[in-house]
């Protein structure tokens, strides 16, 4: 007589019928087996492209214009200013890839708002431009804006915004004074006579083609002052507090996953001042 064990008799009782152990042992060989084949056609070229595909990151463009002590290149053709440190810090923190590349203000704001994947910076984050662009807020100085006059033209006086309407006034396009001074009612070739850049400003007011110009103190203009003019022949007129902040702007059409580490490097950086 053939001896069964009560662990045997539990087993078979707990099987279905129709199941055997040789044809339990098959079916579960072939699950393993068929898994087996699927990870092992999953070359290691093809796992590698996939991790590539999640990871890689479109590269960052950053442009921004002339604007010391902000930014702008030194002699040794390399990006400084107190904005260019910020903005280099942000990015190393978020480990994306960059180039930055100078630009007339004009021409820079037209290439961020326009191209995919593009910073921009030192930009002010005037209403205007709210919906143009994601913004990172703030960089660490927002400066104080000032109205200049040549020195020898005592006959104007300025108390108000409102008081530079009696005069032109030259601006650099598209810049946050143009902005705003188009926001009381002033109007471009008329009061406002726009500029590319900051050199033909400094060139017109010398040239008496405007009565004003509004720049920085302890900017661009300021140097002007001390080593092209030593300062004798314009002179502050008046000075406005800026009510908006000094941002870096990024077009709304960047790769959201590059927007989100630049915002969280940014959000970092802020959190270490």
């Amino acid at each position: 007589m053939l001896e069964i064990s009560i662990a045997q008799i539990i087993n078979r009782r707990s099987r279905p019928a129709n199941l055997s152990a040789g044809s339990l042992f098959y079916r579960f060989f072939l699950a393993l087996f068929s898994i087996t084949i699927t990870l092992f056609s999953l070359s290691p070229s093809a796992l590698t492209k996939n991790h590539s595909q999640v990871q890689h990151l479109p590269k960052l463009t950053v442009v921004t214009e002339f604007w010391p002590p902000y930014n702008y290149v030194d002699a040794n053709n390399e990006f400084i200013g107190s904005s260019t440190d910020w903005v280099k810090a942000v990015l190393a923190d978020a480990n994306v890839e960059y180039d930055i590349t100078q630009y007339p203000w004009s021409r820079a704001y037209q290439i961020a708002q326009h191209t995919p994947n593009v910073l921009i910076y030192s930009m002010f984050k005037a209403k205007e431009r709210e919906a143009m662009f994601d913004w990172l807020c703030p960089l660490p100085k927002t400066p104080k804006f000032t109205v200049f006059r040549l020195a020898e033209r005592d006959d104007i006086e300025i108390n108000s915004i409102a008081d530079i309407e009696n005069y032109t006034v030259s601006v650099v396009r598209d810049s946050y004074p143009h902005i705003y001074l188009k926001s009381y009612g002033l109007k471009d070739g008329e009061t406002l006579k726009v500029s590319p850049s900051l050199e033909p400003m400094l060139a017109m007011i010398e040239a008496k083609r405007v009565d004003l110009l509004v720049g920085v103190l302890g900017g661009y203009v300021d140097r002007a002052m001390q080593e092209r003019w030593q300062g004798h022949l314009i002179k502050h007129a008046y000075s406005f507090e800026n009510p908006v902040e000094l941002c870096m702007g990024v077009n709304k059409n960047t790769d959201k996953t590059l927007l989100k580490k630049l915002t969280e490097a940014h959000q970092h950086q802020l959190s270490l001042r």
